[in-house]
Order: C-alpha cells, then sequence, then structure tokens
C-alpha cells in the first residue's frame, strides 16, 4: 500500500513537472534603430525562437489614448507581428509607459472612469488594429515619481476594467481575449507603495518583475545591477533578486503569475581608487559611456564583453552575491554573464515554479556576435535552460571562460587576504570550510609567486598564494580548477586524472576556507 501511494505521488509529481510551461518574454525596444554600426538593432534583428511572448517597447500614451511613439512604429508593428506567421505559438504585445514616460499621464489617466474608459477603448482598438495579442502595462511607478497615493488603489480598478473590457470584445469578436500583463519595479519601497499586489494579481496574465537597476552610478559606492543573492559587502538585505521574488511571493503574487526580469546590460562607475575596487569600494560617479549606447553608467553586455575578449581589463566573481563584476582601470562593472543567468533561472525559476522568465532587453545581447560565443548568448542560455526543464532534463552550465589576462590571479586582488570570513577570488570562486590549521599540502607559498595553483589531491578545491601564506580555496559545486586559466571550470572541461604528483615542501600555515 505504501509503495503504491508512493508510486500516485511521484507519478503526479512527474506529470505536474512535465506539464510546466515557462513564458519566455522579450522586450524589443523601437529606439535600438538609432545606434551605429553593430548595436543597429531592428526586427529583423529578432530571433523569435528565444521567446514565446515578444513586448513591443513602447507606445505613448496622449489625450488617454495611443499614439505612436516613433516615426516609424506603423512599419516596425508589422516587422515584429509577422514573426507569428511561421510560430504560431508566439504571443506579441505593446508596452505602455517605461522610465521616461514618467508616472503622472498614467496616474491622471487611471484617476477618473472617464479617462479609464477612453483609454480602455482606445487600447482595443490600437492593439486589434496592429495585430497585438495582448497590452503590457509599464507604469513607473503608481504613487511615485509624479504620481498621487490614491494610484495605489486606481492602478488595479484599471486593470479590472480592461480586463472585463478585452474579455468583453473577445465574446463580440469572436477572437481569443487580448492578454493583460505588466512590468513592476522590484525595490521594496516602490512594492510597498505602487502596487497592491494582491488585488492586481486577479487581473493579469503575468507580471513580469524587473530585477535589475538595484544599483548603478547615482551611488556612491560600488554595487551590483542584479546580484542573486546578497554580496558581503551590502549592508542590506533588499538590494538582490532572490529577495525581491520572494518579497512579491509574501506580498500575494502567484508564483506562475510572477516572470523573473533578467538584464542583458550592466551598470558602471568610477572608482575614486583604481588600487580599491572590490564590491562596495568608493566610487565618484556613473562610469562613462561605452562605444555603443550613449548613456553614463550603462553598458549592453556586448560592450562587456568585448572588453573581456579584448583583454583591457579583469573580471571577478562574488560567490556570495553569485554575479561577476568587470574593473578596467578605473571603471568598475556590475552585470550578468552566462553563467549567473543560468543560475539565476535555476536557483528562482525553477527551483520556485515561476511562470518564466523575461529578457531586458533584446538589442543589448550580443545579438550580432561580436565576442565569438554565438549570437544572444545571455537570451540563449534562459530559452535553453527553460526548455530543458520543461522535458524534464537538465542542461551543462555555460563555460565562463575568458582570455588569461583578464582573470586577474597573479596580479592585484580587489579583497584583502582572506581572514577566514570566506573568501572571493578572482572569477574563480571561493569559500568553504573556515577551518585554520595546518594542512600537508603540494604547495609552499613560502617559496611560491602570489597566485593561484592546483591542489593535487583533490580537483575541487585550489590553492591561493598572499604574500606567502596559504589559503586552501573551494571551487563552487560541481567546478572543478582548471590549471589551463587559473580557474574554477566544468568538470568536462578538466582532465584530473592526468594530474601529475610532485613533491613540495609542506606550508607553513594553511588557512582553509
Amino acid at each position: 500500500m505504501a509503495r503504491l501511494l508512493f508510486t500516485c505521488i511521484y507519478l503526479t509529481y512527474l506529470c505536474h513537472t512535465a506539464a510546466l510551461k515557462y513564458k519566455r518574454v522579450c522586450y524589443y525596444t523601437n529606439w535600438a534603430q538609432y545606434r551605429n554600426g553593430v548595436a543597429k538593432f531592428e526586427p529583423s534583428h529578432i530571433d523569435p525562437s528565444l521567446c514565446t511572448h515578444i513586448i513591443y517597447a513602447f507606445g505613448k500614451l496622449e489625450d488617454n489614448g495611443i499614439t505612436n511613439f516613433e516615426w516609424n512604429d506603423e512599419t516596425r508593428y508589422v516587422e515584429v507581428n509577422a514573426f507569428k506567421r511561421n510560430n504560431t505559438g508566439l504571443k506579441t504585445l505593446l508596452a505602455m509607459g517605461g522610465w521616461t514616460a514618467g508616472s503622472k499621464p498614467y496616474s491622471d489617466m487611471a484617476a477618473s472612469p472617464e479617462n479609464r474608459r477612453t483609454f480602455i477603448n482606445a487600447s482595443i482598438s490600437w492593439l486589434r488594429k496592429y495585430d497585438f495579442d495582448g497590452l503590457d502595462m509599464d507604469w513607473e511607478y503608481p504613487a511615485n515619481r509624479g504620481g498621487v497615493p490614491e494610484d495605489f488603489n486606481n492602478f488595479p480598478i484599471l486593470l479590472k476594467e480592461i480586463l472585463e473590457a478585452f474579455t468583453e470584445e473577445a465574446k463580440t469578436s469572436g477572437k481569443s481575449r487580448l492578454l493583460l500583463t505588466a512590468a513592476v519595479g522590484v525595490g521594496k519601497s516602490v512594492a510597498d507603495t505602487a502596487y497592491n499586489i494582491p488585488e492586481m494579481s486577479k487581473y493579469l496574465d503575468f507580471i513580469s518583475l524587473m530585477a535589475y537597476d538595484l544599483r548603478g552610478g547615482w551611488e556612491k559606492t560600488t554595487g551590483f545591477n542584479a546580484a542573486l543573492y546578497r554580496s558581503s559587502a551590502d549592508s542590506s538585505d533588499e538590494y538582490n533578486v532572490a529577495f525581491a521574488v520572494d518579497y512579491w511571493l509574501r506580498k500575494g503574487t502567484p508564483k506562475e503569475k510572477l516572470i523573473l526580469g533578467l538584464a542583458t546590460y550592466g551598470r558602471s562607475f568610477k572608482l575614486q581608487d583604481e588600487n580599491n575596487f572590490g564590491v562596495g569600494a568608493p566610487a565618484t560617479g556613473a562610469g562613462p559611456q561605452g562605444k555603443y549606447v550613449a548613456e553614463d553608467g550603462f553598458l549592453p553586455y556586448y560592450d562587456i564583453c568585448a572588453r573581456q575578449v579584448q583583454r583591457v581589463g579583469e573580471t571577478y566573481r562574488d560567490e556570495k552575491a553569485q554575479t561577476p563584476f568587470f574593473v578596467q582601470e578605473n571603471i568598475w562593472v556590475g552585470f550578468d554573464d552566462q553563467l549567473s543567468i543560468y543560475t539565476k533561472v535555476n536557483d528562482l525559476v525553477i527551483s520556485k515554479q515561476l511562470g518564466g522568465a523575461m529578457i531586458w532587453a533584446l538589442d543589448f545581447d550580443d545579438f550580432n556576435n561580436i565576442c565569438g560565443y554565438g549570437k544572444y548568448p545571455i537570451s540563449r542560455v534562459m530559452t535553453d535552460t527553460l526548455l530543458a526543464s520543461e522535458s524534464g532534463i537538465s542542461i551543462t552550465p555555460p563555460s565562463t571562460h575568458i582570455p588569461l589576462s583578464t582573470v586577474g590571479t597573479t596580479t592585484r586582488s580587489p579583497y584583502p587576504p582572506p581572514t577566514g570570513d570566506g573568501g572571493k577570488t578572482p572569477d574563480s570562486g571561493g569559500g568553504g570550510s573556515g577551518h585554520d590549521g595546518i594542512t600537508s599540502l603540494d604547495v609552499d607559498c613560502g617559496h611560491e609567486g602570489d597566485g593561484l595553483y592546483r591542489y593535487l589531491s583533490d580537483c575541487s578545491k585550489y590553492i591561493q598564494c598572499v604574500k606567502g601564506k596559504t589559503f586552501v580555496r573551494n571551487c563552487p559545486t560541481d567546478l572543478e580548477f582548471n590549471i589551463a586559466f587559473s580557474q574554477c571550470d566544468w568538470a568536462s572541461n578538466v582532465n584530473c586524472s592526468s594530474i601529475m604528483e610532485k613533491n613540495f615542501k609542506k606550508p607553513k600555515a594553511v588557512f582553509e576556507q
């Protein structure tokens, strides 16, 4: 009987897992067409296989109605919606709002039944005219940035009335009901003041959590744009993606409606002192604009990975935050790479059974393969990981290989020598037991230069020499130390059996971490 019960439970679990289909939401921005050279992005660059939903950003709110934002939007609408001809399951939505639109126009529109009715009728007409499948509300943010406290309740009222109108229109037109979604801010204060989360969740098909822009050049110390977990330098637990997801779930968002936003760009800072460049280092403002995007403190992923490939800086990884950062002289950039995106998708979307993931935005990913990792390396990791999970399998984590000179293992370190609190090392890993003691090892740091060395008896560890002291480091789970690249790597890239035994003097003092 017990065996039968277990079998039934197990089969129920398998059926539920197999039936779970994730949304893969991709934003297209209509101003990316104005960038130059390889950064210029047009609808023809979109790879529709990455997405289940493409959201066109943005339409413009005018006199409580909808109009074009760019001069050629109507042409672009046709080009984006054309992808549905060969991708029958693909849905397209028009986004309204965005940061530059501000809050006041939407606050005014939502304030009265008459204004809301005008907007709703205009929305249905516009969406049907241009063959969109739904409306994405990106009001940034109700009751903030020029809004009024009444927005907290007016936004759910607006959503309720939109959904009711969409449902009625579908009955009369015989077409599928238009989708209704929202993109929301993740700051705790914004979540508390802007969103009546339980109420608005009733009316939305899904909610895209804009889990980025948590730290940036507006602050006085360096910090991650979208740290997965709390970094060792962060005094608050609120500025990481895991907190934001858990907070929205605790506030009443159904997990199947919550979509995790992923950034394909980084936020940069100007360091006050080039020799002090860890997480939380003093900064004097936003970093300079890059080669491709004319905005201070902002670098698309393809600008960051191009610098890595060109060996003009060093890449490090904060193992507590599970997030990398890049340092080039006095420029500090917190960003996401393929490994951190993979980890976010697994740890949050799959493990918590969220509704899916969202990319902001396609045009900041390496869509032209500038760095040689293939087109859309960030978006592709999201897609492949979710599709594999739908099939009940897992995929090999992506490689984090970067040019050797950017690893920064034998020159400077962004952190002081470890003191037993869990170490961080340049793009390799760290942390561990915190045990101090004498250990028989293969390297005597009293006679070797500063750097990283193989731990011969265990490939999941490595040795760091710092000013004559020896520190034993643990690679992150499932990784092994690759001597060729002086960093932790996937086990498939490391031939552990080929290690040659060597005789080294016993180190005087070893700190295991």
